[in-house]
């Protein structure tokens, strides 16, 4: 779901509990929902691995999903391969020199003039009644995206997101 209503500041707050249900309520899959909305990203929620120079996004596309029946490995698994397929897509828009993933999950974007700038924060919670919370923004400011570029964008990563868990969840039934 793309949610466009208006621009929200991501604080870390919405994944304090489940949020999907408030969202979604009859459209709610069992395979998990994604919220991705356009806003800022200024986090005051107390996470264990909090460092004070986490980056502050002003214009940002905020990613948030809710997973059910996933433990903590399976959440961290589901991250790098989310990630892993955003730069693909970032790579596809041939608008940077380069565009790599570090160790660290950072998106690292290198610009024509060999600057490289690190475009996204992810931030991960335990789980809770076997249900995984998760969070990645991406910096459309460094990215360079305009108003339209941001809503294809968007469009794309929820189409990700339920590619990835729909085909996973398939997966999930073949094997029990």
């Amino acid at each position: 779901m793309i949610y466009k209503l208006n621009k929200i500041t991501f604080d870390g707050g919405l994944l304090k509990q489940k949020f999907a249900y408030d969202f979604y309520k009859e459209n709610y899959k069992p395979t998990g929902v994604v919220i991705i909305f356009d806003g800022s990203v200024s986090i005051s929620y107390d996470f264990p691995h909090f460092m004070q120079d986490y980056p502050r996004f002003e214009n940002s596309i905020n990613i948030c999903w809710e997973i059910p029946n996933l433990n903590s490995l399976g959440n961290g698994f589901f991250k790098k391969l989310f990630l892993l397929r955003i730069k693909e897509e970032l790579i596809k828009l041939n608008l940077f020199k380069s565009v790599d993933l570090n160790k660290n999950d950072s998106i690292l974007i290198r610009f024509d003039d060999n600057k490289t700038k690190e475009i996204n924060i992810c931030l991960l919670k335990q789980p809770e009644q076997n249900i995984c919370l998760g969070f990645i923004g991406l910096d459309a400011k460094s990215l360079k995206f305009n108003e339209k570029q941001k809503e294809d964008f968007s469009k794309i990563l929820n189409d990700i997101f339920y590619e990835l868990t729909n085909s996973t969840f398939l997966d999930s039934i073949r094997t029990s």
